[in-house]
C-alpha cells in the first residue's frame, strides 16, 4: 500500500530453489549456512501471502514468482521446483512467472536455452499457463572482454524472441569484488570504468529499441540470424556460435548498411565476417529480406574434415567390431542405464548403439565407452546420433598420455538421424589426468559417448539416444 503510487511489479523472493536464498545464507567461499532447504510447499505459502497482500493494497498490482536459478539455463531440479509450485497453485497466484537463464561459461547456444525455455513452456501449457508471460529478471556474464559481451549481446537477442517473454534484465551493473570472478558480473568495473559488455549492452539497446521481434532464420552449420521490425526497418542480428569467423560470399545489397558489436557502422560492401560477435544488418524498406537470408545461407563455411570411409576407423556398433561397455558416472551416483546392441533402429549397416538413462535416484551422466585396441589418429571426430529426448550428447576422448579431454555436443532440433562433428580438439570443454595441459596429444586410445542429466528435455529423467557410425578424420 505505501508503494502502489511507485511501485507496480513485484517479484516475490528470489531463487528459493536454492538453500543459500532459502533458510540459508551465502557464506565463506560460497558455502551454504543455516539450517533451511530448499522447499517448494513453503516457499509457494510466502507466494499465495504475498500475491494476496499487494492485491489487495492495490488491485493493479503485477506479481511474479521468484526467479528460480539458471544453472546450465534450466536444469532438472529447476524444473522440479517449478512443478512443484504448479502443483500448489502457483497459476492462480501470479501474473508471470520469473526465470534466471544464466548460461555460463560459454555462450547461450552451447546450453541450448531456447529449447529448454520452450519446456518450461509446455509445463506452464500443461498447467493452464500457456499465454502467462515469462520474465527474464536475471541473466549475465562474467569476464571483461569481447567473447563475455558477445555472448550478453546473443543471449539478449535469443530471449526476445522467446513467445511470451517479457523483459530482460542483465546483472549487473558494476563488479563488486576484485578478486572474485562470481562477482564479476558487472559491465562496469569496480572502479566505474567501462568493460566492452558496456558498450555493446549500449550498442544493442540502441539497435533493438521499439524493435518487435520477427522470426528466427534457419541457417546452415552453427549460424544464427534473428529478424526484428524496427519501424519500415528490419534490422537482422547474426553471428557464429561456433565462435569462429566465417566470410558472407558475396556484396551486401547497396542500401543494407552493417554495424558491429559496438555499434560502429560500416562502408564495406564484400568481405563481410560473421564471428561470435554479433553483427547488426539493417535492411530498409524496399530491399528483399531473401537477398539478405540468402547471403547469410551461403557463408563462406570452413570445408568439412575427409572422413574415413565406413567409420571403420573408430566404431560401426556392428556385432563384429562392437567393443562397447557401459559406465554409470560413478562419481555421480544414483543414475541407471543400459546399453545395448539395437537391430532394429540404425543408420547403416545392421545395428546401431542403443544408450537409455534413468536418473530418477539421481546421478549425473551415463556413458558408452569403448577402449581402442591400437591408439587412433584423429584430427576430427564425427558420429550420428537420433533422439528425441535430450538437447546435446557429452563425448570425452583420451590421448595416449592418459589425459581425458570433454566436451558437450549441441544436438539439432529434430527426431531424425543427425551428424554430430567435432574439429576442434585442442579446445576442450574440461581436462583432466595424463599431463593435464589441456592439449591433444595426437592419438586416441579411448572414447566414451555421455548422456547427462542437464540434456534431458522438460526437466525429465529419462532418455534414450542411439548411436550409429563413429568416423575419424586423420
Amino acid at each position: 500500500e505505501r508503494y502502489k503510487n511507485v511501485v507496480r511489479h513485484w517479484e516475490i523472493w528470489n531463487e528459493p530453489d536454492l538453500d543459500g536464498f532459502w533458510g540459508g545464507y551465502w557464506g565463506e567461499n560460497g558455502l551454504v549456512t543455516g539450517s533451511g532447504k530448499a522447499n517448494p510447499g513453503e516457499y509457494m505459502e510466502l507466494l499465495k501471502a504475498g500475491y494476496a497482500g499487494a492485491k489487495d493494497a492495490d488491485p493493479s498490482a503485477f506479481v511474479m514468482t521468484a526467479g528460480v536459478s539458471g544453472a546450465a539455463c534450466m536444469q532438472d531440479y529447476q524444473f522440479d521446483f517449478i512443478r512443484a509450485m504448479y502443483a500448489q497453485g502457483a497459476a492462480e497466484h501470479s501474473d508471470a512467472l520469473a526465470v534466471h537463464p544464466y548460461a555460463l561459461p560459454r555462450g547461450p547456444e552451447f546450453k541450448s536455452c531456447e529449447r529448454k525455455l520452450a519446456g518450461l513452456r509446455r509445463l506452464m501449457a500443461a498447467n493452464g499457463d500457456a499465454q502467462k508471460p515469462i520474465w527474464f529478471t536475471e541473466t549475465g556474464w562474467i569476464g571483461s572482454g569481447v567473447l563475455p559481451a558477445s555472448y550478453a549481446v546473443r543471449a539478449n537477442v535469443i530471449l526476445a524472441g522467446v513467445p511470451h517473454g517479457g523483459p530482460i534484465f542483465y546483472y549487473n551493473l558494476r563488479d563488486s569484488d576484485t578478486t572474485k570472478p562470481d562477482q564479476q558480473y558487472g559491465i562496469l568495473r569496480m572502479d566505474y570504468t567501462p568493460k566492452v559488455a558496456y558498450g555493446a549492452y549500449a550498442a544493442m539497446t540502441n539497435m533493438l529499441e521499439d524493435a518487435e521481434f520477427v522470426a528466427k532464420w534457419d541457417l546452415p552449420a552453427a549460424l544464427r540470424a534473428y529478424a526484428f521490425q524496427r519501424g519500415s526497418d528490419c534490422v537482422v542480428v547474426a553471428w557464429n556460435a561456433a565462435d569462429e569467423s566465417v566470410v558472407l560470399p558475396t556484396n551486401l545489397p547497396e542500401r543494407v548498411i552493417v554495424h558491429d558489436l559496438m555499434g560502429n557502422a560500416t562502408t564495406h560492401r564484400a568481405g563481410i565476417e560473421l564471428g561470435a560477435a554479433p553483427i547488426y544488418l539493417v535492411v530498409p524498406e524496399g530491399v528483399k529480406l531473401a537477398d539478405v537470408r540468402r547471403l547469410l545461407t551461403d557463408a563462406q563455411l570452413p570445408p568439412p574434415p575427409l572422413w574415413a570411409e565406413g567409420g571403420t576407423a573408430m566404431q560401426s556398433f556392428e556385432a563384429e567390431g562392437w567393443r562397447c561397455t557401459l559406465t554409470l558416472g560413478q562419481e555421480f551416483p544414483g543414475a541407471q542405464g543400459e546399453l545395448v546392441r539395437d537391430t532394429s533402429t540404425f543408420r547403416g549397416g545392421r545395428s546401431a548403439a542403443r544408450l537409455s538413462g534413468d536418473f530418477e535416484a539421481g546421478g549425473g551422466y551415463i556413458g558408452l565407452m569403448e577402449t581402442f585396441p591400437a591408439p587412433v589418429a584423429l584430427k576430427a571426430i564425427r558420429f550420428w546420433v537420433k533422439t528425441a529426448s535430450v538437447d546435446g550428447v557429452g563425448l570425452r576422448l583420451v590421448d595416449v598420455t592418459g589425459q581425458t579431454h570433454q566436451w558437450h555436443l549441441v544436438l539439432k532440433e529434430t527426431t531424425d538421424w543427425q551428424p554430430v562433428e567435432l574439429h576442434d580438439l585442442v579446445s576442450p570443454h574440461g581436462h583432466w589426468g595424463g599431463v593435464a595441459d589441456g592439449r591433444w596429444h595426437g592419438q586416441a586410445s579411448a572414447m566414451s559417448i555421455l548422456l547427462t542429466n542437464t540434456s534431458i528435455l522438460d526437466g525429465g529423467k529419462n532418455a534414450t539416444v542411439w548411436l550409429d557410425t563413429a568416423e575419424v578424420a586423420p
